[in-house]
């Protein structure tokens, strides 16, 4: 299953989640809608009877004026008119209702009709006695009183429609606030679970690339998903193991190389020291210089295949620290005076101070020691061309710090991020010597027996170069002393 895929589940999870309280958001709304219009209706049937209500009222009043005044034609045309006005209302009235209701209702006004036809009468002579309005009264009472019940029936249906209404407006906002929390939870829980689960298996692919950045061939990621990070790791592990196969044959090709030409290379040396001896006679000048420049050049072929073999044997993890009673100031001095007459020829002050806190004495690697000595102040001489190189001790319990500075030509902001690598040669306008090795091994050294190197330098004001190297049964000069 590919990574889209995935991630087309997870959203349609997260849809699907998002859409049911969605779905009874909808109902609700639509129930609402239905409440609202029945609410509607029912209020538009009250105000029917009100209208139909104040219509009779007032028919009953024209009436009940033109009992008392029936030679006046003002009252009988505005009883007529109210009546009208009566029996209309009442018929909008009715026809909101149940049919029962409705059927009521005109018999009703049909009953007030026949109240007040006696009184809508031709007028009487003068002599005569005048018709009673007790009739239209009760007539018009008993239909007010129908329509009051109407109106009260309405208003109780509209009360209970409007506490329905404010129900289900309340479970729809806690349906709306359920869901949003629901959404938001599967949306936390969602990026939560497939973040971490890329988070894992990315930095599964990272610790892997930095332990190859490392020299470790041996690693290989354990994906086996079928989505594109698993592709990513299959073709990693592939790239991986091809890399270890030319690892493989570079190792055997530098260890057959080095070993095949060490032999002539060291039958040349023996054979210029035997010529260069007394033993053999005298020599000219001329050949003296001739296999002095010889025997100097072998000395050289044969340290470049030293540090071929020895930066594939810390590669392959194979060169294993030996540890031996050490004196690291005495291993200090030997190196320095070692160095002297170098330093002497180019002019320089090659010093050495031990500071307080110094182990004296103890076990370490004393191989690997002075070879990261030996190669700290040989860059130091080889690439200061005036000024000092300074060889300092101190330390702190069982630790040894050593630091080499020099006054020397410096190294750029860009190449000393670079300095520790394997055949890294940084160009500083002078001629290149060897295959770009000799820090490498000292990093590998000094990291081998657990130790920390670091570099700290300006271009044109020389550079400092401190190692951080443990001591076991360390006694420092103060404890000694």
């Amino acid at each position: 299953m590919t990574l889209t895929v995935k991630l087309g589940l997870a959203f349609a999870a997260l849809a699907a989640t998002a859409a049911l309280p969605g779905v009874v958001l909808l109902l609700g709304v639509a129930q609402l809608r239905s409440q609202t219009r029945q609410s509607l209706v029912e209020l538009a049937g009250r105000d029917a009877c009100l209208h139909a209500q104040k219509a009779v009222t007032q028919a009953a009043f024209s009436l009940e004026h033109h009992a008392i005044f029936p030679h006046d034609a003002r009252f009988q045309e505005a009883a007529r008119a109210g009546l009208a006005a009566a029996e209309e209302a009442v018929g909008g009235a009715a026809l909101g209702q149940p049919e029962e209701e409705a059927e009521a209702l005109r018999a009703e006004s049909a009953a007030l009709r026949a109240a007040a036809a006696p009184l809508l009468a031709p007028a009487p002579s003068p002599g005569g006695k005048p018709a009673s309005s007790t009739a239209v009264k009760d007539a018009a009472l008993a239909l007010g009183g129908h329509l009051d019940r109407l109106i009260g029936a309405a208003n109780e249906g509209l009360a209970r429609r409007g506490a329905r209404v404010a129900s289900t407006v309340d479970r729809l906002a806690y349906v709306g606030e359920l869901g949003l929390l629901a959404t938001a939870a599967a949306a936390a829980g969602l990026a939560v679970a497939m973040g971490g689960a890329w988070r894992r298996r990315m930095s599964a692919v990272r610790e892997a690339v930095e332990r190859v950045g490392a020299g470790d061939l041996g690693v290989r990621i354990g994906d086996r998903e079928e989505d594109e990070v698993g592709a990513l790791a299959r073709a990693f592990n592939g790239m991986v193991g091809e890399l270890a196969i030319l690892e493989d044959m570079k190792s055997q090709f530098v260890a057959v190389a080095s070993h095949e030409l060490r032999t002539p290379l060291t039958l040349i040396d023996g054979y210029c020291g035997i010529l260069l001896s007394a033993a053999r006679g005298p020599l000219t000048d001329w050949q003296r210089q001739r296999i002095e420049l010889i025997h100097q050049q072998v000395t050289e072929l044969l340290g470049l295949m030293q540090d071929l073999l020895d930066a594939e044997r810390l590669q392959a993890r194979a060169l294993a620290p030996v540890l031996e009673p050490v004196e690291p100031e005495a291993v200090a001095a030997g190196v320095v005076e070692s160095f002297e007459a170098s330093a002497r020829g180019k002019g320089l002050s090659l010093r050495l101070s031990v500071g307080p806190g110094a182990p004296r004495s103890g076990t370490a690697d004393v191989r690997a020691l002075t070879r990261v000595l030996r190669n700290l102040v040989d860059n130091a001489v080889k690439y200061t061309d005036g000024g000092e190189v300074e060889v300092s001790l101190h330390g702190d319990g069982e630790t040894l710090v050593l630091a080499v500075r020099d006054t020397g030509r410096g190294i750029s902001p860009d190449n000393l991020p670079r300095v520790f690598g394997r055949f890294v040669q940084i160009d500083d306008g002078g001629p290149r010597r060897g295959f770009g090795l000799g820090l490498s091994i000292v990093k590998g050294l000094v990291e081998r027996n657990g130790g920390r190197i670091q570099a700290e330098s300006r271009l044109g004001k020389g550079s400092l170069f401190t190692v951080t190297w443990p001591m076991r049964g360390a006694r420092s000069v103060e404890a000694g002393a």
